[in-house]
This record gives C-alpha cells, structure tokens and sequence, in this order.
C-alpha cells in the first residue's frame, strides 16, 4: 500500500485517534474504535456539506444576473411605416405642435 495515499494517511488518522482515545482517556479497545469511527463519519459529512456548498453557490452563480445599465432602449418597429409616423409624431411633439 502506498504511504502517500489518502486511504493510508485516513486510516493512519484512525489508528491514532483510537490509540489516543485508549491511552490517555482510559477506555476500551472497542469504545476507542467507535469513537474513531464517529470522528472519521462527521468529518467525511463535513467534506460532503463542504462540496454540496460549493456546487450549490456555482449553480447560483450562473443564474445571477447582472446589474441593469442605464441606457435608453430604442423602440423597435416592425414597419417603416411605422418608424416614419413615429418620427413624425416625435418631431411635432417637439415643435410643441401637438
């Protein structure tokens, strides 16, 4: 097995905590396991959490939208009938003639 490997550095981590647990806390060889075992659960929990987190706020990231600029839309016309009359009727309202 390699040495290197996250599974060897994991299962070294146990083995410790469960040595500690056993040594210095005075408990058992099955209740210093268990506590090793509830350590290593709620850290693996916590990396899970850690990764839904980040997955969640990416999705969110995409859909966010940016800030609306301050620029004046041009209407859209679907003739040019209809753009001239709007010219028309723009000017006149200028010229106060309407």
């Amino acid at each position: 097995m390699d040495t290197n490997s996250e599974m060897f550095r994991f299962r070294a981590d146990l083995w410790d905590r469960a040595k500690f647990a056993k040594m210095v806390l005075g408990k058992s060889n099955k209740e210093a396991v268990e506590d090793a075992l509830v350590y290593a659960k709620g850290k693996m929990s916590e990396a899970d959490i850690t990764k839904k987190i980040a997955k969640d706020l990416n999705k969110r990231k995409k859909k966010m939208l940016n800030r609306p600029l301050k620029r004046n839309t041009q209407k859209q016309f679907k003739t040019k009938d209809e753009r001239i009359l709007h010219i028309m009727d723009e000017s006149y309202k200028e010229a106060g003639l309407s």
